[in-house]
Formats: C-alpha cells, sequence, structure tokens
C-alpha cells in the first residue's frame, strides 16, 4: 500500500508531530510507502500551507495517487480563525468535498476537536464530521464527548486507538546509567512533570505541593520549555520559576529535548506527575507506560483510560497535596 501523511513534522516542536512521525516509521517498517505533506517546513516530505479557503484542495492530486490517506487533526492546522466568513466558509467546503471525493481512502485521527461552535458554525462543523469517512480516537471519553457535543455516528465510522500503538523506544540505557547522564541522585524519590511549560499543564500546582513537603528525599523536576514566545506563555513560565526559586526540593530544567533524551528523563524517574488542567489524551503519559513507570494523574479528559492498577488519580489540588503527603508519610516510615 502507499500512504500520504498530513501533519506536522519535525524539526517543529509539535507532538502531533512527533506522533506522526513515529507513525510513519512503523508503517515504512512493514514495508508500505509513505509520502508526507508536512504543514512546515520539514527533513521530510514536501511542505503545505493548507491553513484557511480552499487551500485543503491542493491535497487532491496526492490522495489520488495513494490508497490511503491519513489526516492528523487539530483544528489550528487547517482552519484559520482571523480570515473572513467566505474563507472559513471555502475550508469546510473544502473538507466536504474530500471527504465526499474520496471516502474511505481518508482517515483523521482526531487529536483536538473544537466544542466551541455556535450558531451556523456549529451546523458547519457537524456537517464536516458527519461527512468524515473514519475519525480516530485515542480514548472512549473522546468519543463519548464528540457524540454529546454532535451526533452519533454511523457504526464503524469512529474507532479507538492505542495512543502508543505506533510509539518508538529511544533509549535503551538504565534507569541508574539515565540519572548519571543528568547528573541526577541515585538516593531520591524523583518525581517528574515533562513536556512544554504552558499555564494548562498545571506544573506550578506540582509545585507548590512539592513546597510544602518537608521530607527532602522527594524531588520534582520539570524538564520543558516554551513553545510559543508570547506574553501569556512567559508570564506563567516566570511564575513557575519563581516557585521553584523558593522550593528546596523542585528543580527546573529549562531546556527542549531531543526525543532520546525525552524517554532518558522518564526513565530516570521514579513516578510520573501529569497535573493538567485540561487534556484529552496523554502522549506523556503513554510514553511513561513504554518504561513501566507509574504514574499520578488529575482525572481530566480520557486520561483514566490510559492507566493501570499501578497508578492514582486526583481530581483537585488539594487531592495531589493529600496523596504527597501520605506518600510522604510512607516513605518516613520505612526509614523509621
Amino acid at each position: 500500500m502507499r500512504y500520504l501523511m498530513v501533519s506536522t513534522y519535525p524539526p517543529k516542536k509539535c507532538g502531533i508531530g512527533k506522533y506522526a512521525y513515529q507513525m510513519v516509521q512503523n508503517i515504512k517498517k512493514d514495508g508500505e510507502l509513505v509520502d508526507i505533506i508536512s504543514l512546515n517546513k520539514a527533513e521530510d516530505g514536501l511542505y503545505m500551507d493548507l491553513k484557511g479557503g480552499r487551500k485543503l484542495l491542493g491535497l487532491s492530486k496526492y490522495i489520488n495517487n495513494c490508497d490511503k490517506t491519513i489526516i492528523q487533526y487539530h483544528e489550528s492546522f487547517y482552519h484559520d480563525s482571523s480570515k473572513n466568513l467566505i474563507s472559513n466558509i471555502l475550508t469546510y467546503l473544502s473538507f466536504y468535498y474530500l471527504f465526499i471525493r474520496y471516502g474511505r481512502k481518508i482517515e483523521v485521527i482526531a487529536h483536538e476537536i473544537s466544542y466551541d461552535k455556535k450558531g451556523f458554525y456549529k451546523f458547519l462543523e457537524c456537517l464536516k464530521w458527519g461527512l468524515c469517512p473514519n475519525i480516530l480516537f485515542h480514548t472512549q471519553k473522546e468519543i463519548d464527548t464528540f457524540i454529546s457535543h454532535y451526533f452519533k455516528l454511523q457504526d464503524g465510522k469512529y474507532h479507538l486507538i492505542d495512543h502508543s500503538k505506533y510509539f518508538i523506544k529511544y533509549t535503551n540505557l538504565s534507569k541508574s546509567e539515565c540519572r548519571n547522564k543528568f547528573g541526577l541522585p541515585s538516593d531520591k524519590i524523583i518525581f517528574l512533570c515533562i513536556g512544554f511549560i504552558q499555564e494548562h499543564k498545571g506544573f506550578d500546582v506540582a509545585a507548590n505541593c512539592f513546597k510544602k513537603l518537608e521530607n527532602n528525599n522527594l524531588l520534582l523536576y520539570i524538564v520543558g520549555s516554551v513553545r510559543i514566545k508570547e506574553e501569556p506563555y512567559l508570564r506563567y513560565w516566570y511564575k513557575l520559576k519563581n516557585i521553584v526559586e523558593s522550593s528546596n526540593n523542585v528543580k527546573l530544567v529549562d531546556s527542549f529535548v531531543s526525543d532520546k533524551e525525552f524517554d532518558e528523563w522518564i526513565n530516570a524517574s521514579d513516578i510520573i506527575l501529569i497535573p493538567y488542567k485540561e487534556i484529552w489524551s496523554s502522549s506523556v503519559l503513554a510514553r511513561a507506560k513504554l518504561y513501566n513507570k507509574p504514574v499520578i494523574c488529575r482525572n481530566v479528559g480520557g486520561l483514566e483510560e490510559q492507566l493501570n492498577s499501578n497508578d492514582i488519580t486526583f481530581n483537585t489540588d488539594n487531592e495531589l497535596m493529600l496523596i504527597l503527603t501520605e506518600f510522604e508519610k510512607s516513605i518516613l516510615n520505612k526509614i523509621i
């Protein structure tokens, strides 16, 4: 088979792009051919700007040459909210045309769908997803949310796909080797928050909780960088930095790490902490499971479906504080 992958793509700092890259590598490993349409200037594939107006129609000649087209979907990749009504309508009409013309040759992987549409725009959005031949979600919660906002699609139109199905392990180093690489203490229990630093991730909540702990054998490392250098994002970074600087057991590693280093940080830790305030599903959580790491996460979106019996969920900041306090007590009891 010949595939067409439509997505952001490395070196762009984008989790969806990394997801698409790993998916491409797995498809190629099975001996299939993959053409890449990148929404940014990338190392591989053909660059196309598909955002706004009729630009999506430019995919037609490439879809014609392939057996299956995979569209990694985030609304901001294809819809331009800054454009006028006519331009926005043309974007919707372009989706309609592709979905009707090529049918089940197209598969959409839903990373983020907007549910804030009202009136005429909600009608256009409903029609778009009604015509979409195949939609893949990472959790049942996402499917349920989709149905509650739009409608129940015909059987066989939407599917579940394991978030980590196409993931690649980027390191074979042991936990101790990973700690040595980053100069981490071998005798401490290390919690990890990792990823782009932005407010909805809730890293400040985790930092404030650890700041209140008295046991310095428990350390929180926050590893990541600001993806968008704009005022709201930078303001949050400074807020987080101030919390860290006033804490004895929270460390901030301000760095955009490579895929290999990302996995090494996960493997170096004892527990992955995911205090996100909103999310659909989590690549960080999925990668944690590649290395059999226990997870503590807020019960938002479909994250609970990605967990196993070794993991813990919380709903409020106070619940997270209670979990960490109990953890601290259990460690003290073992020492005593």
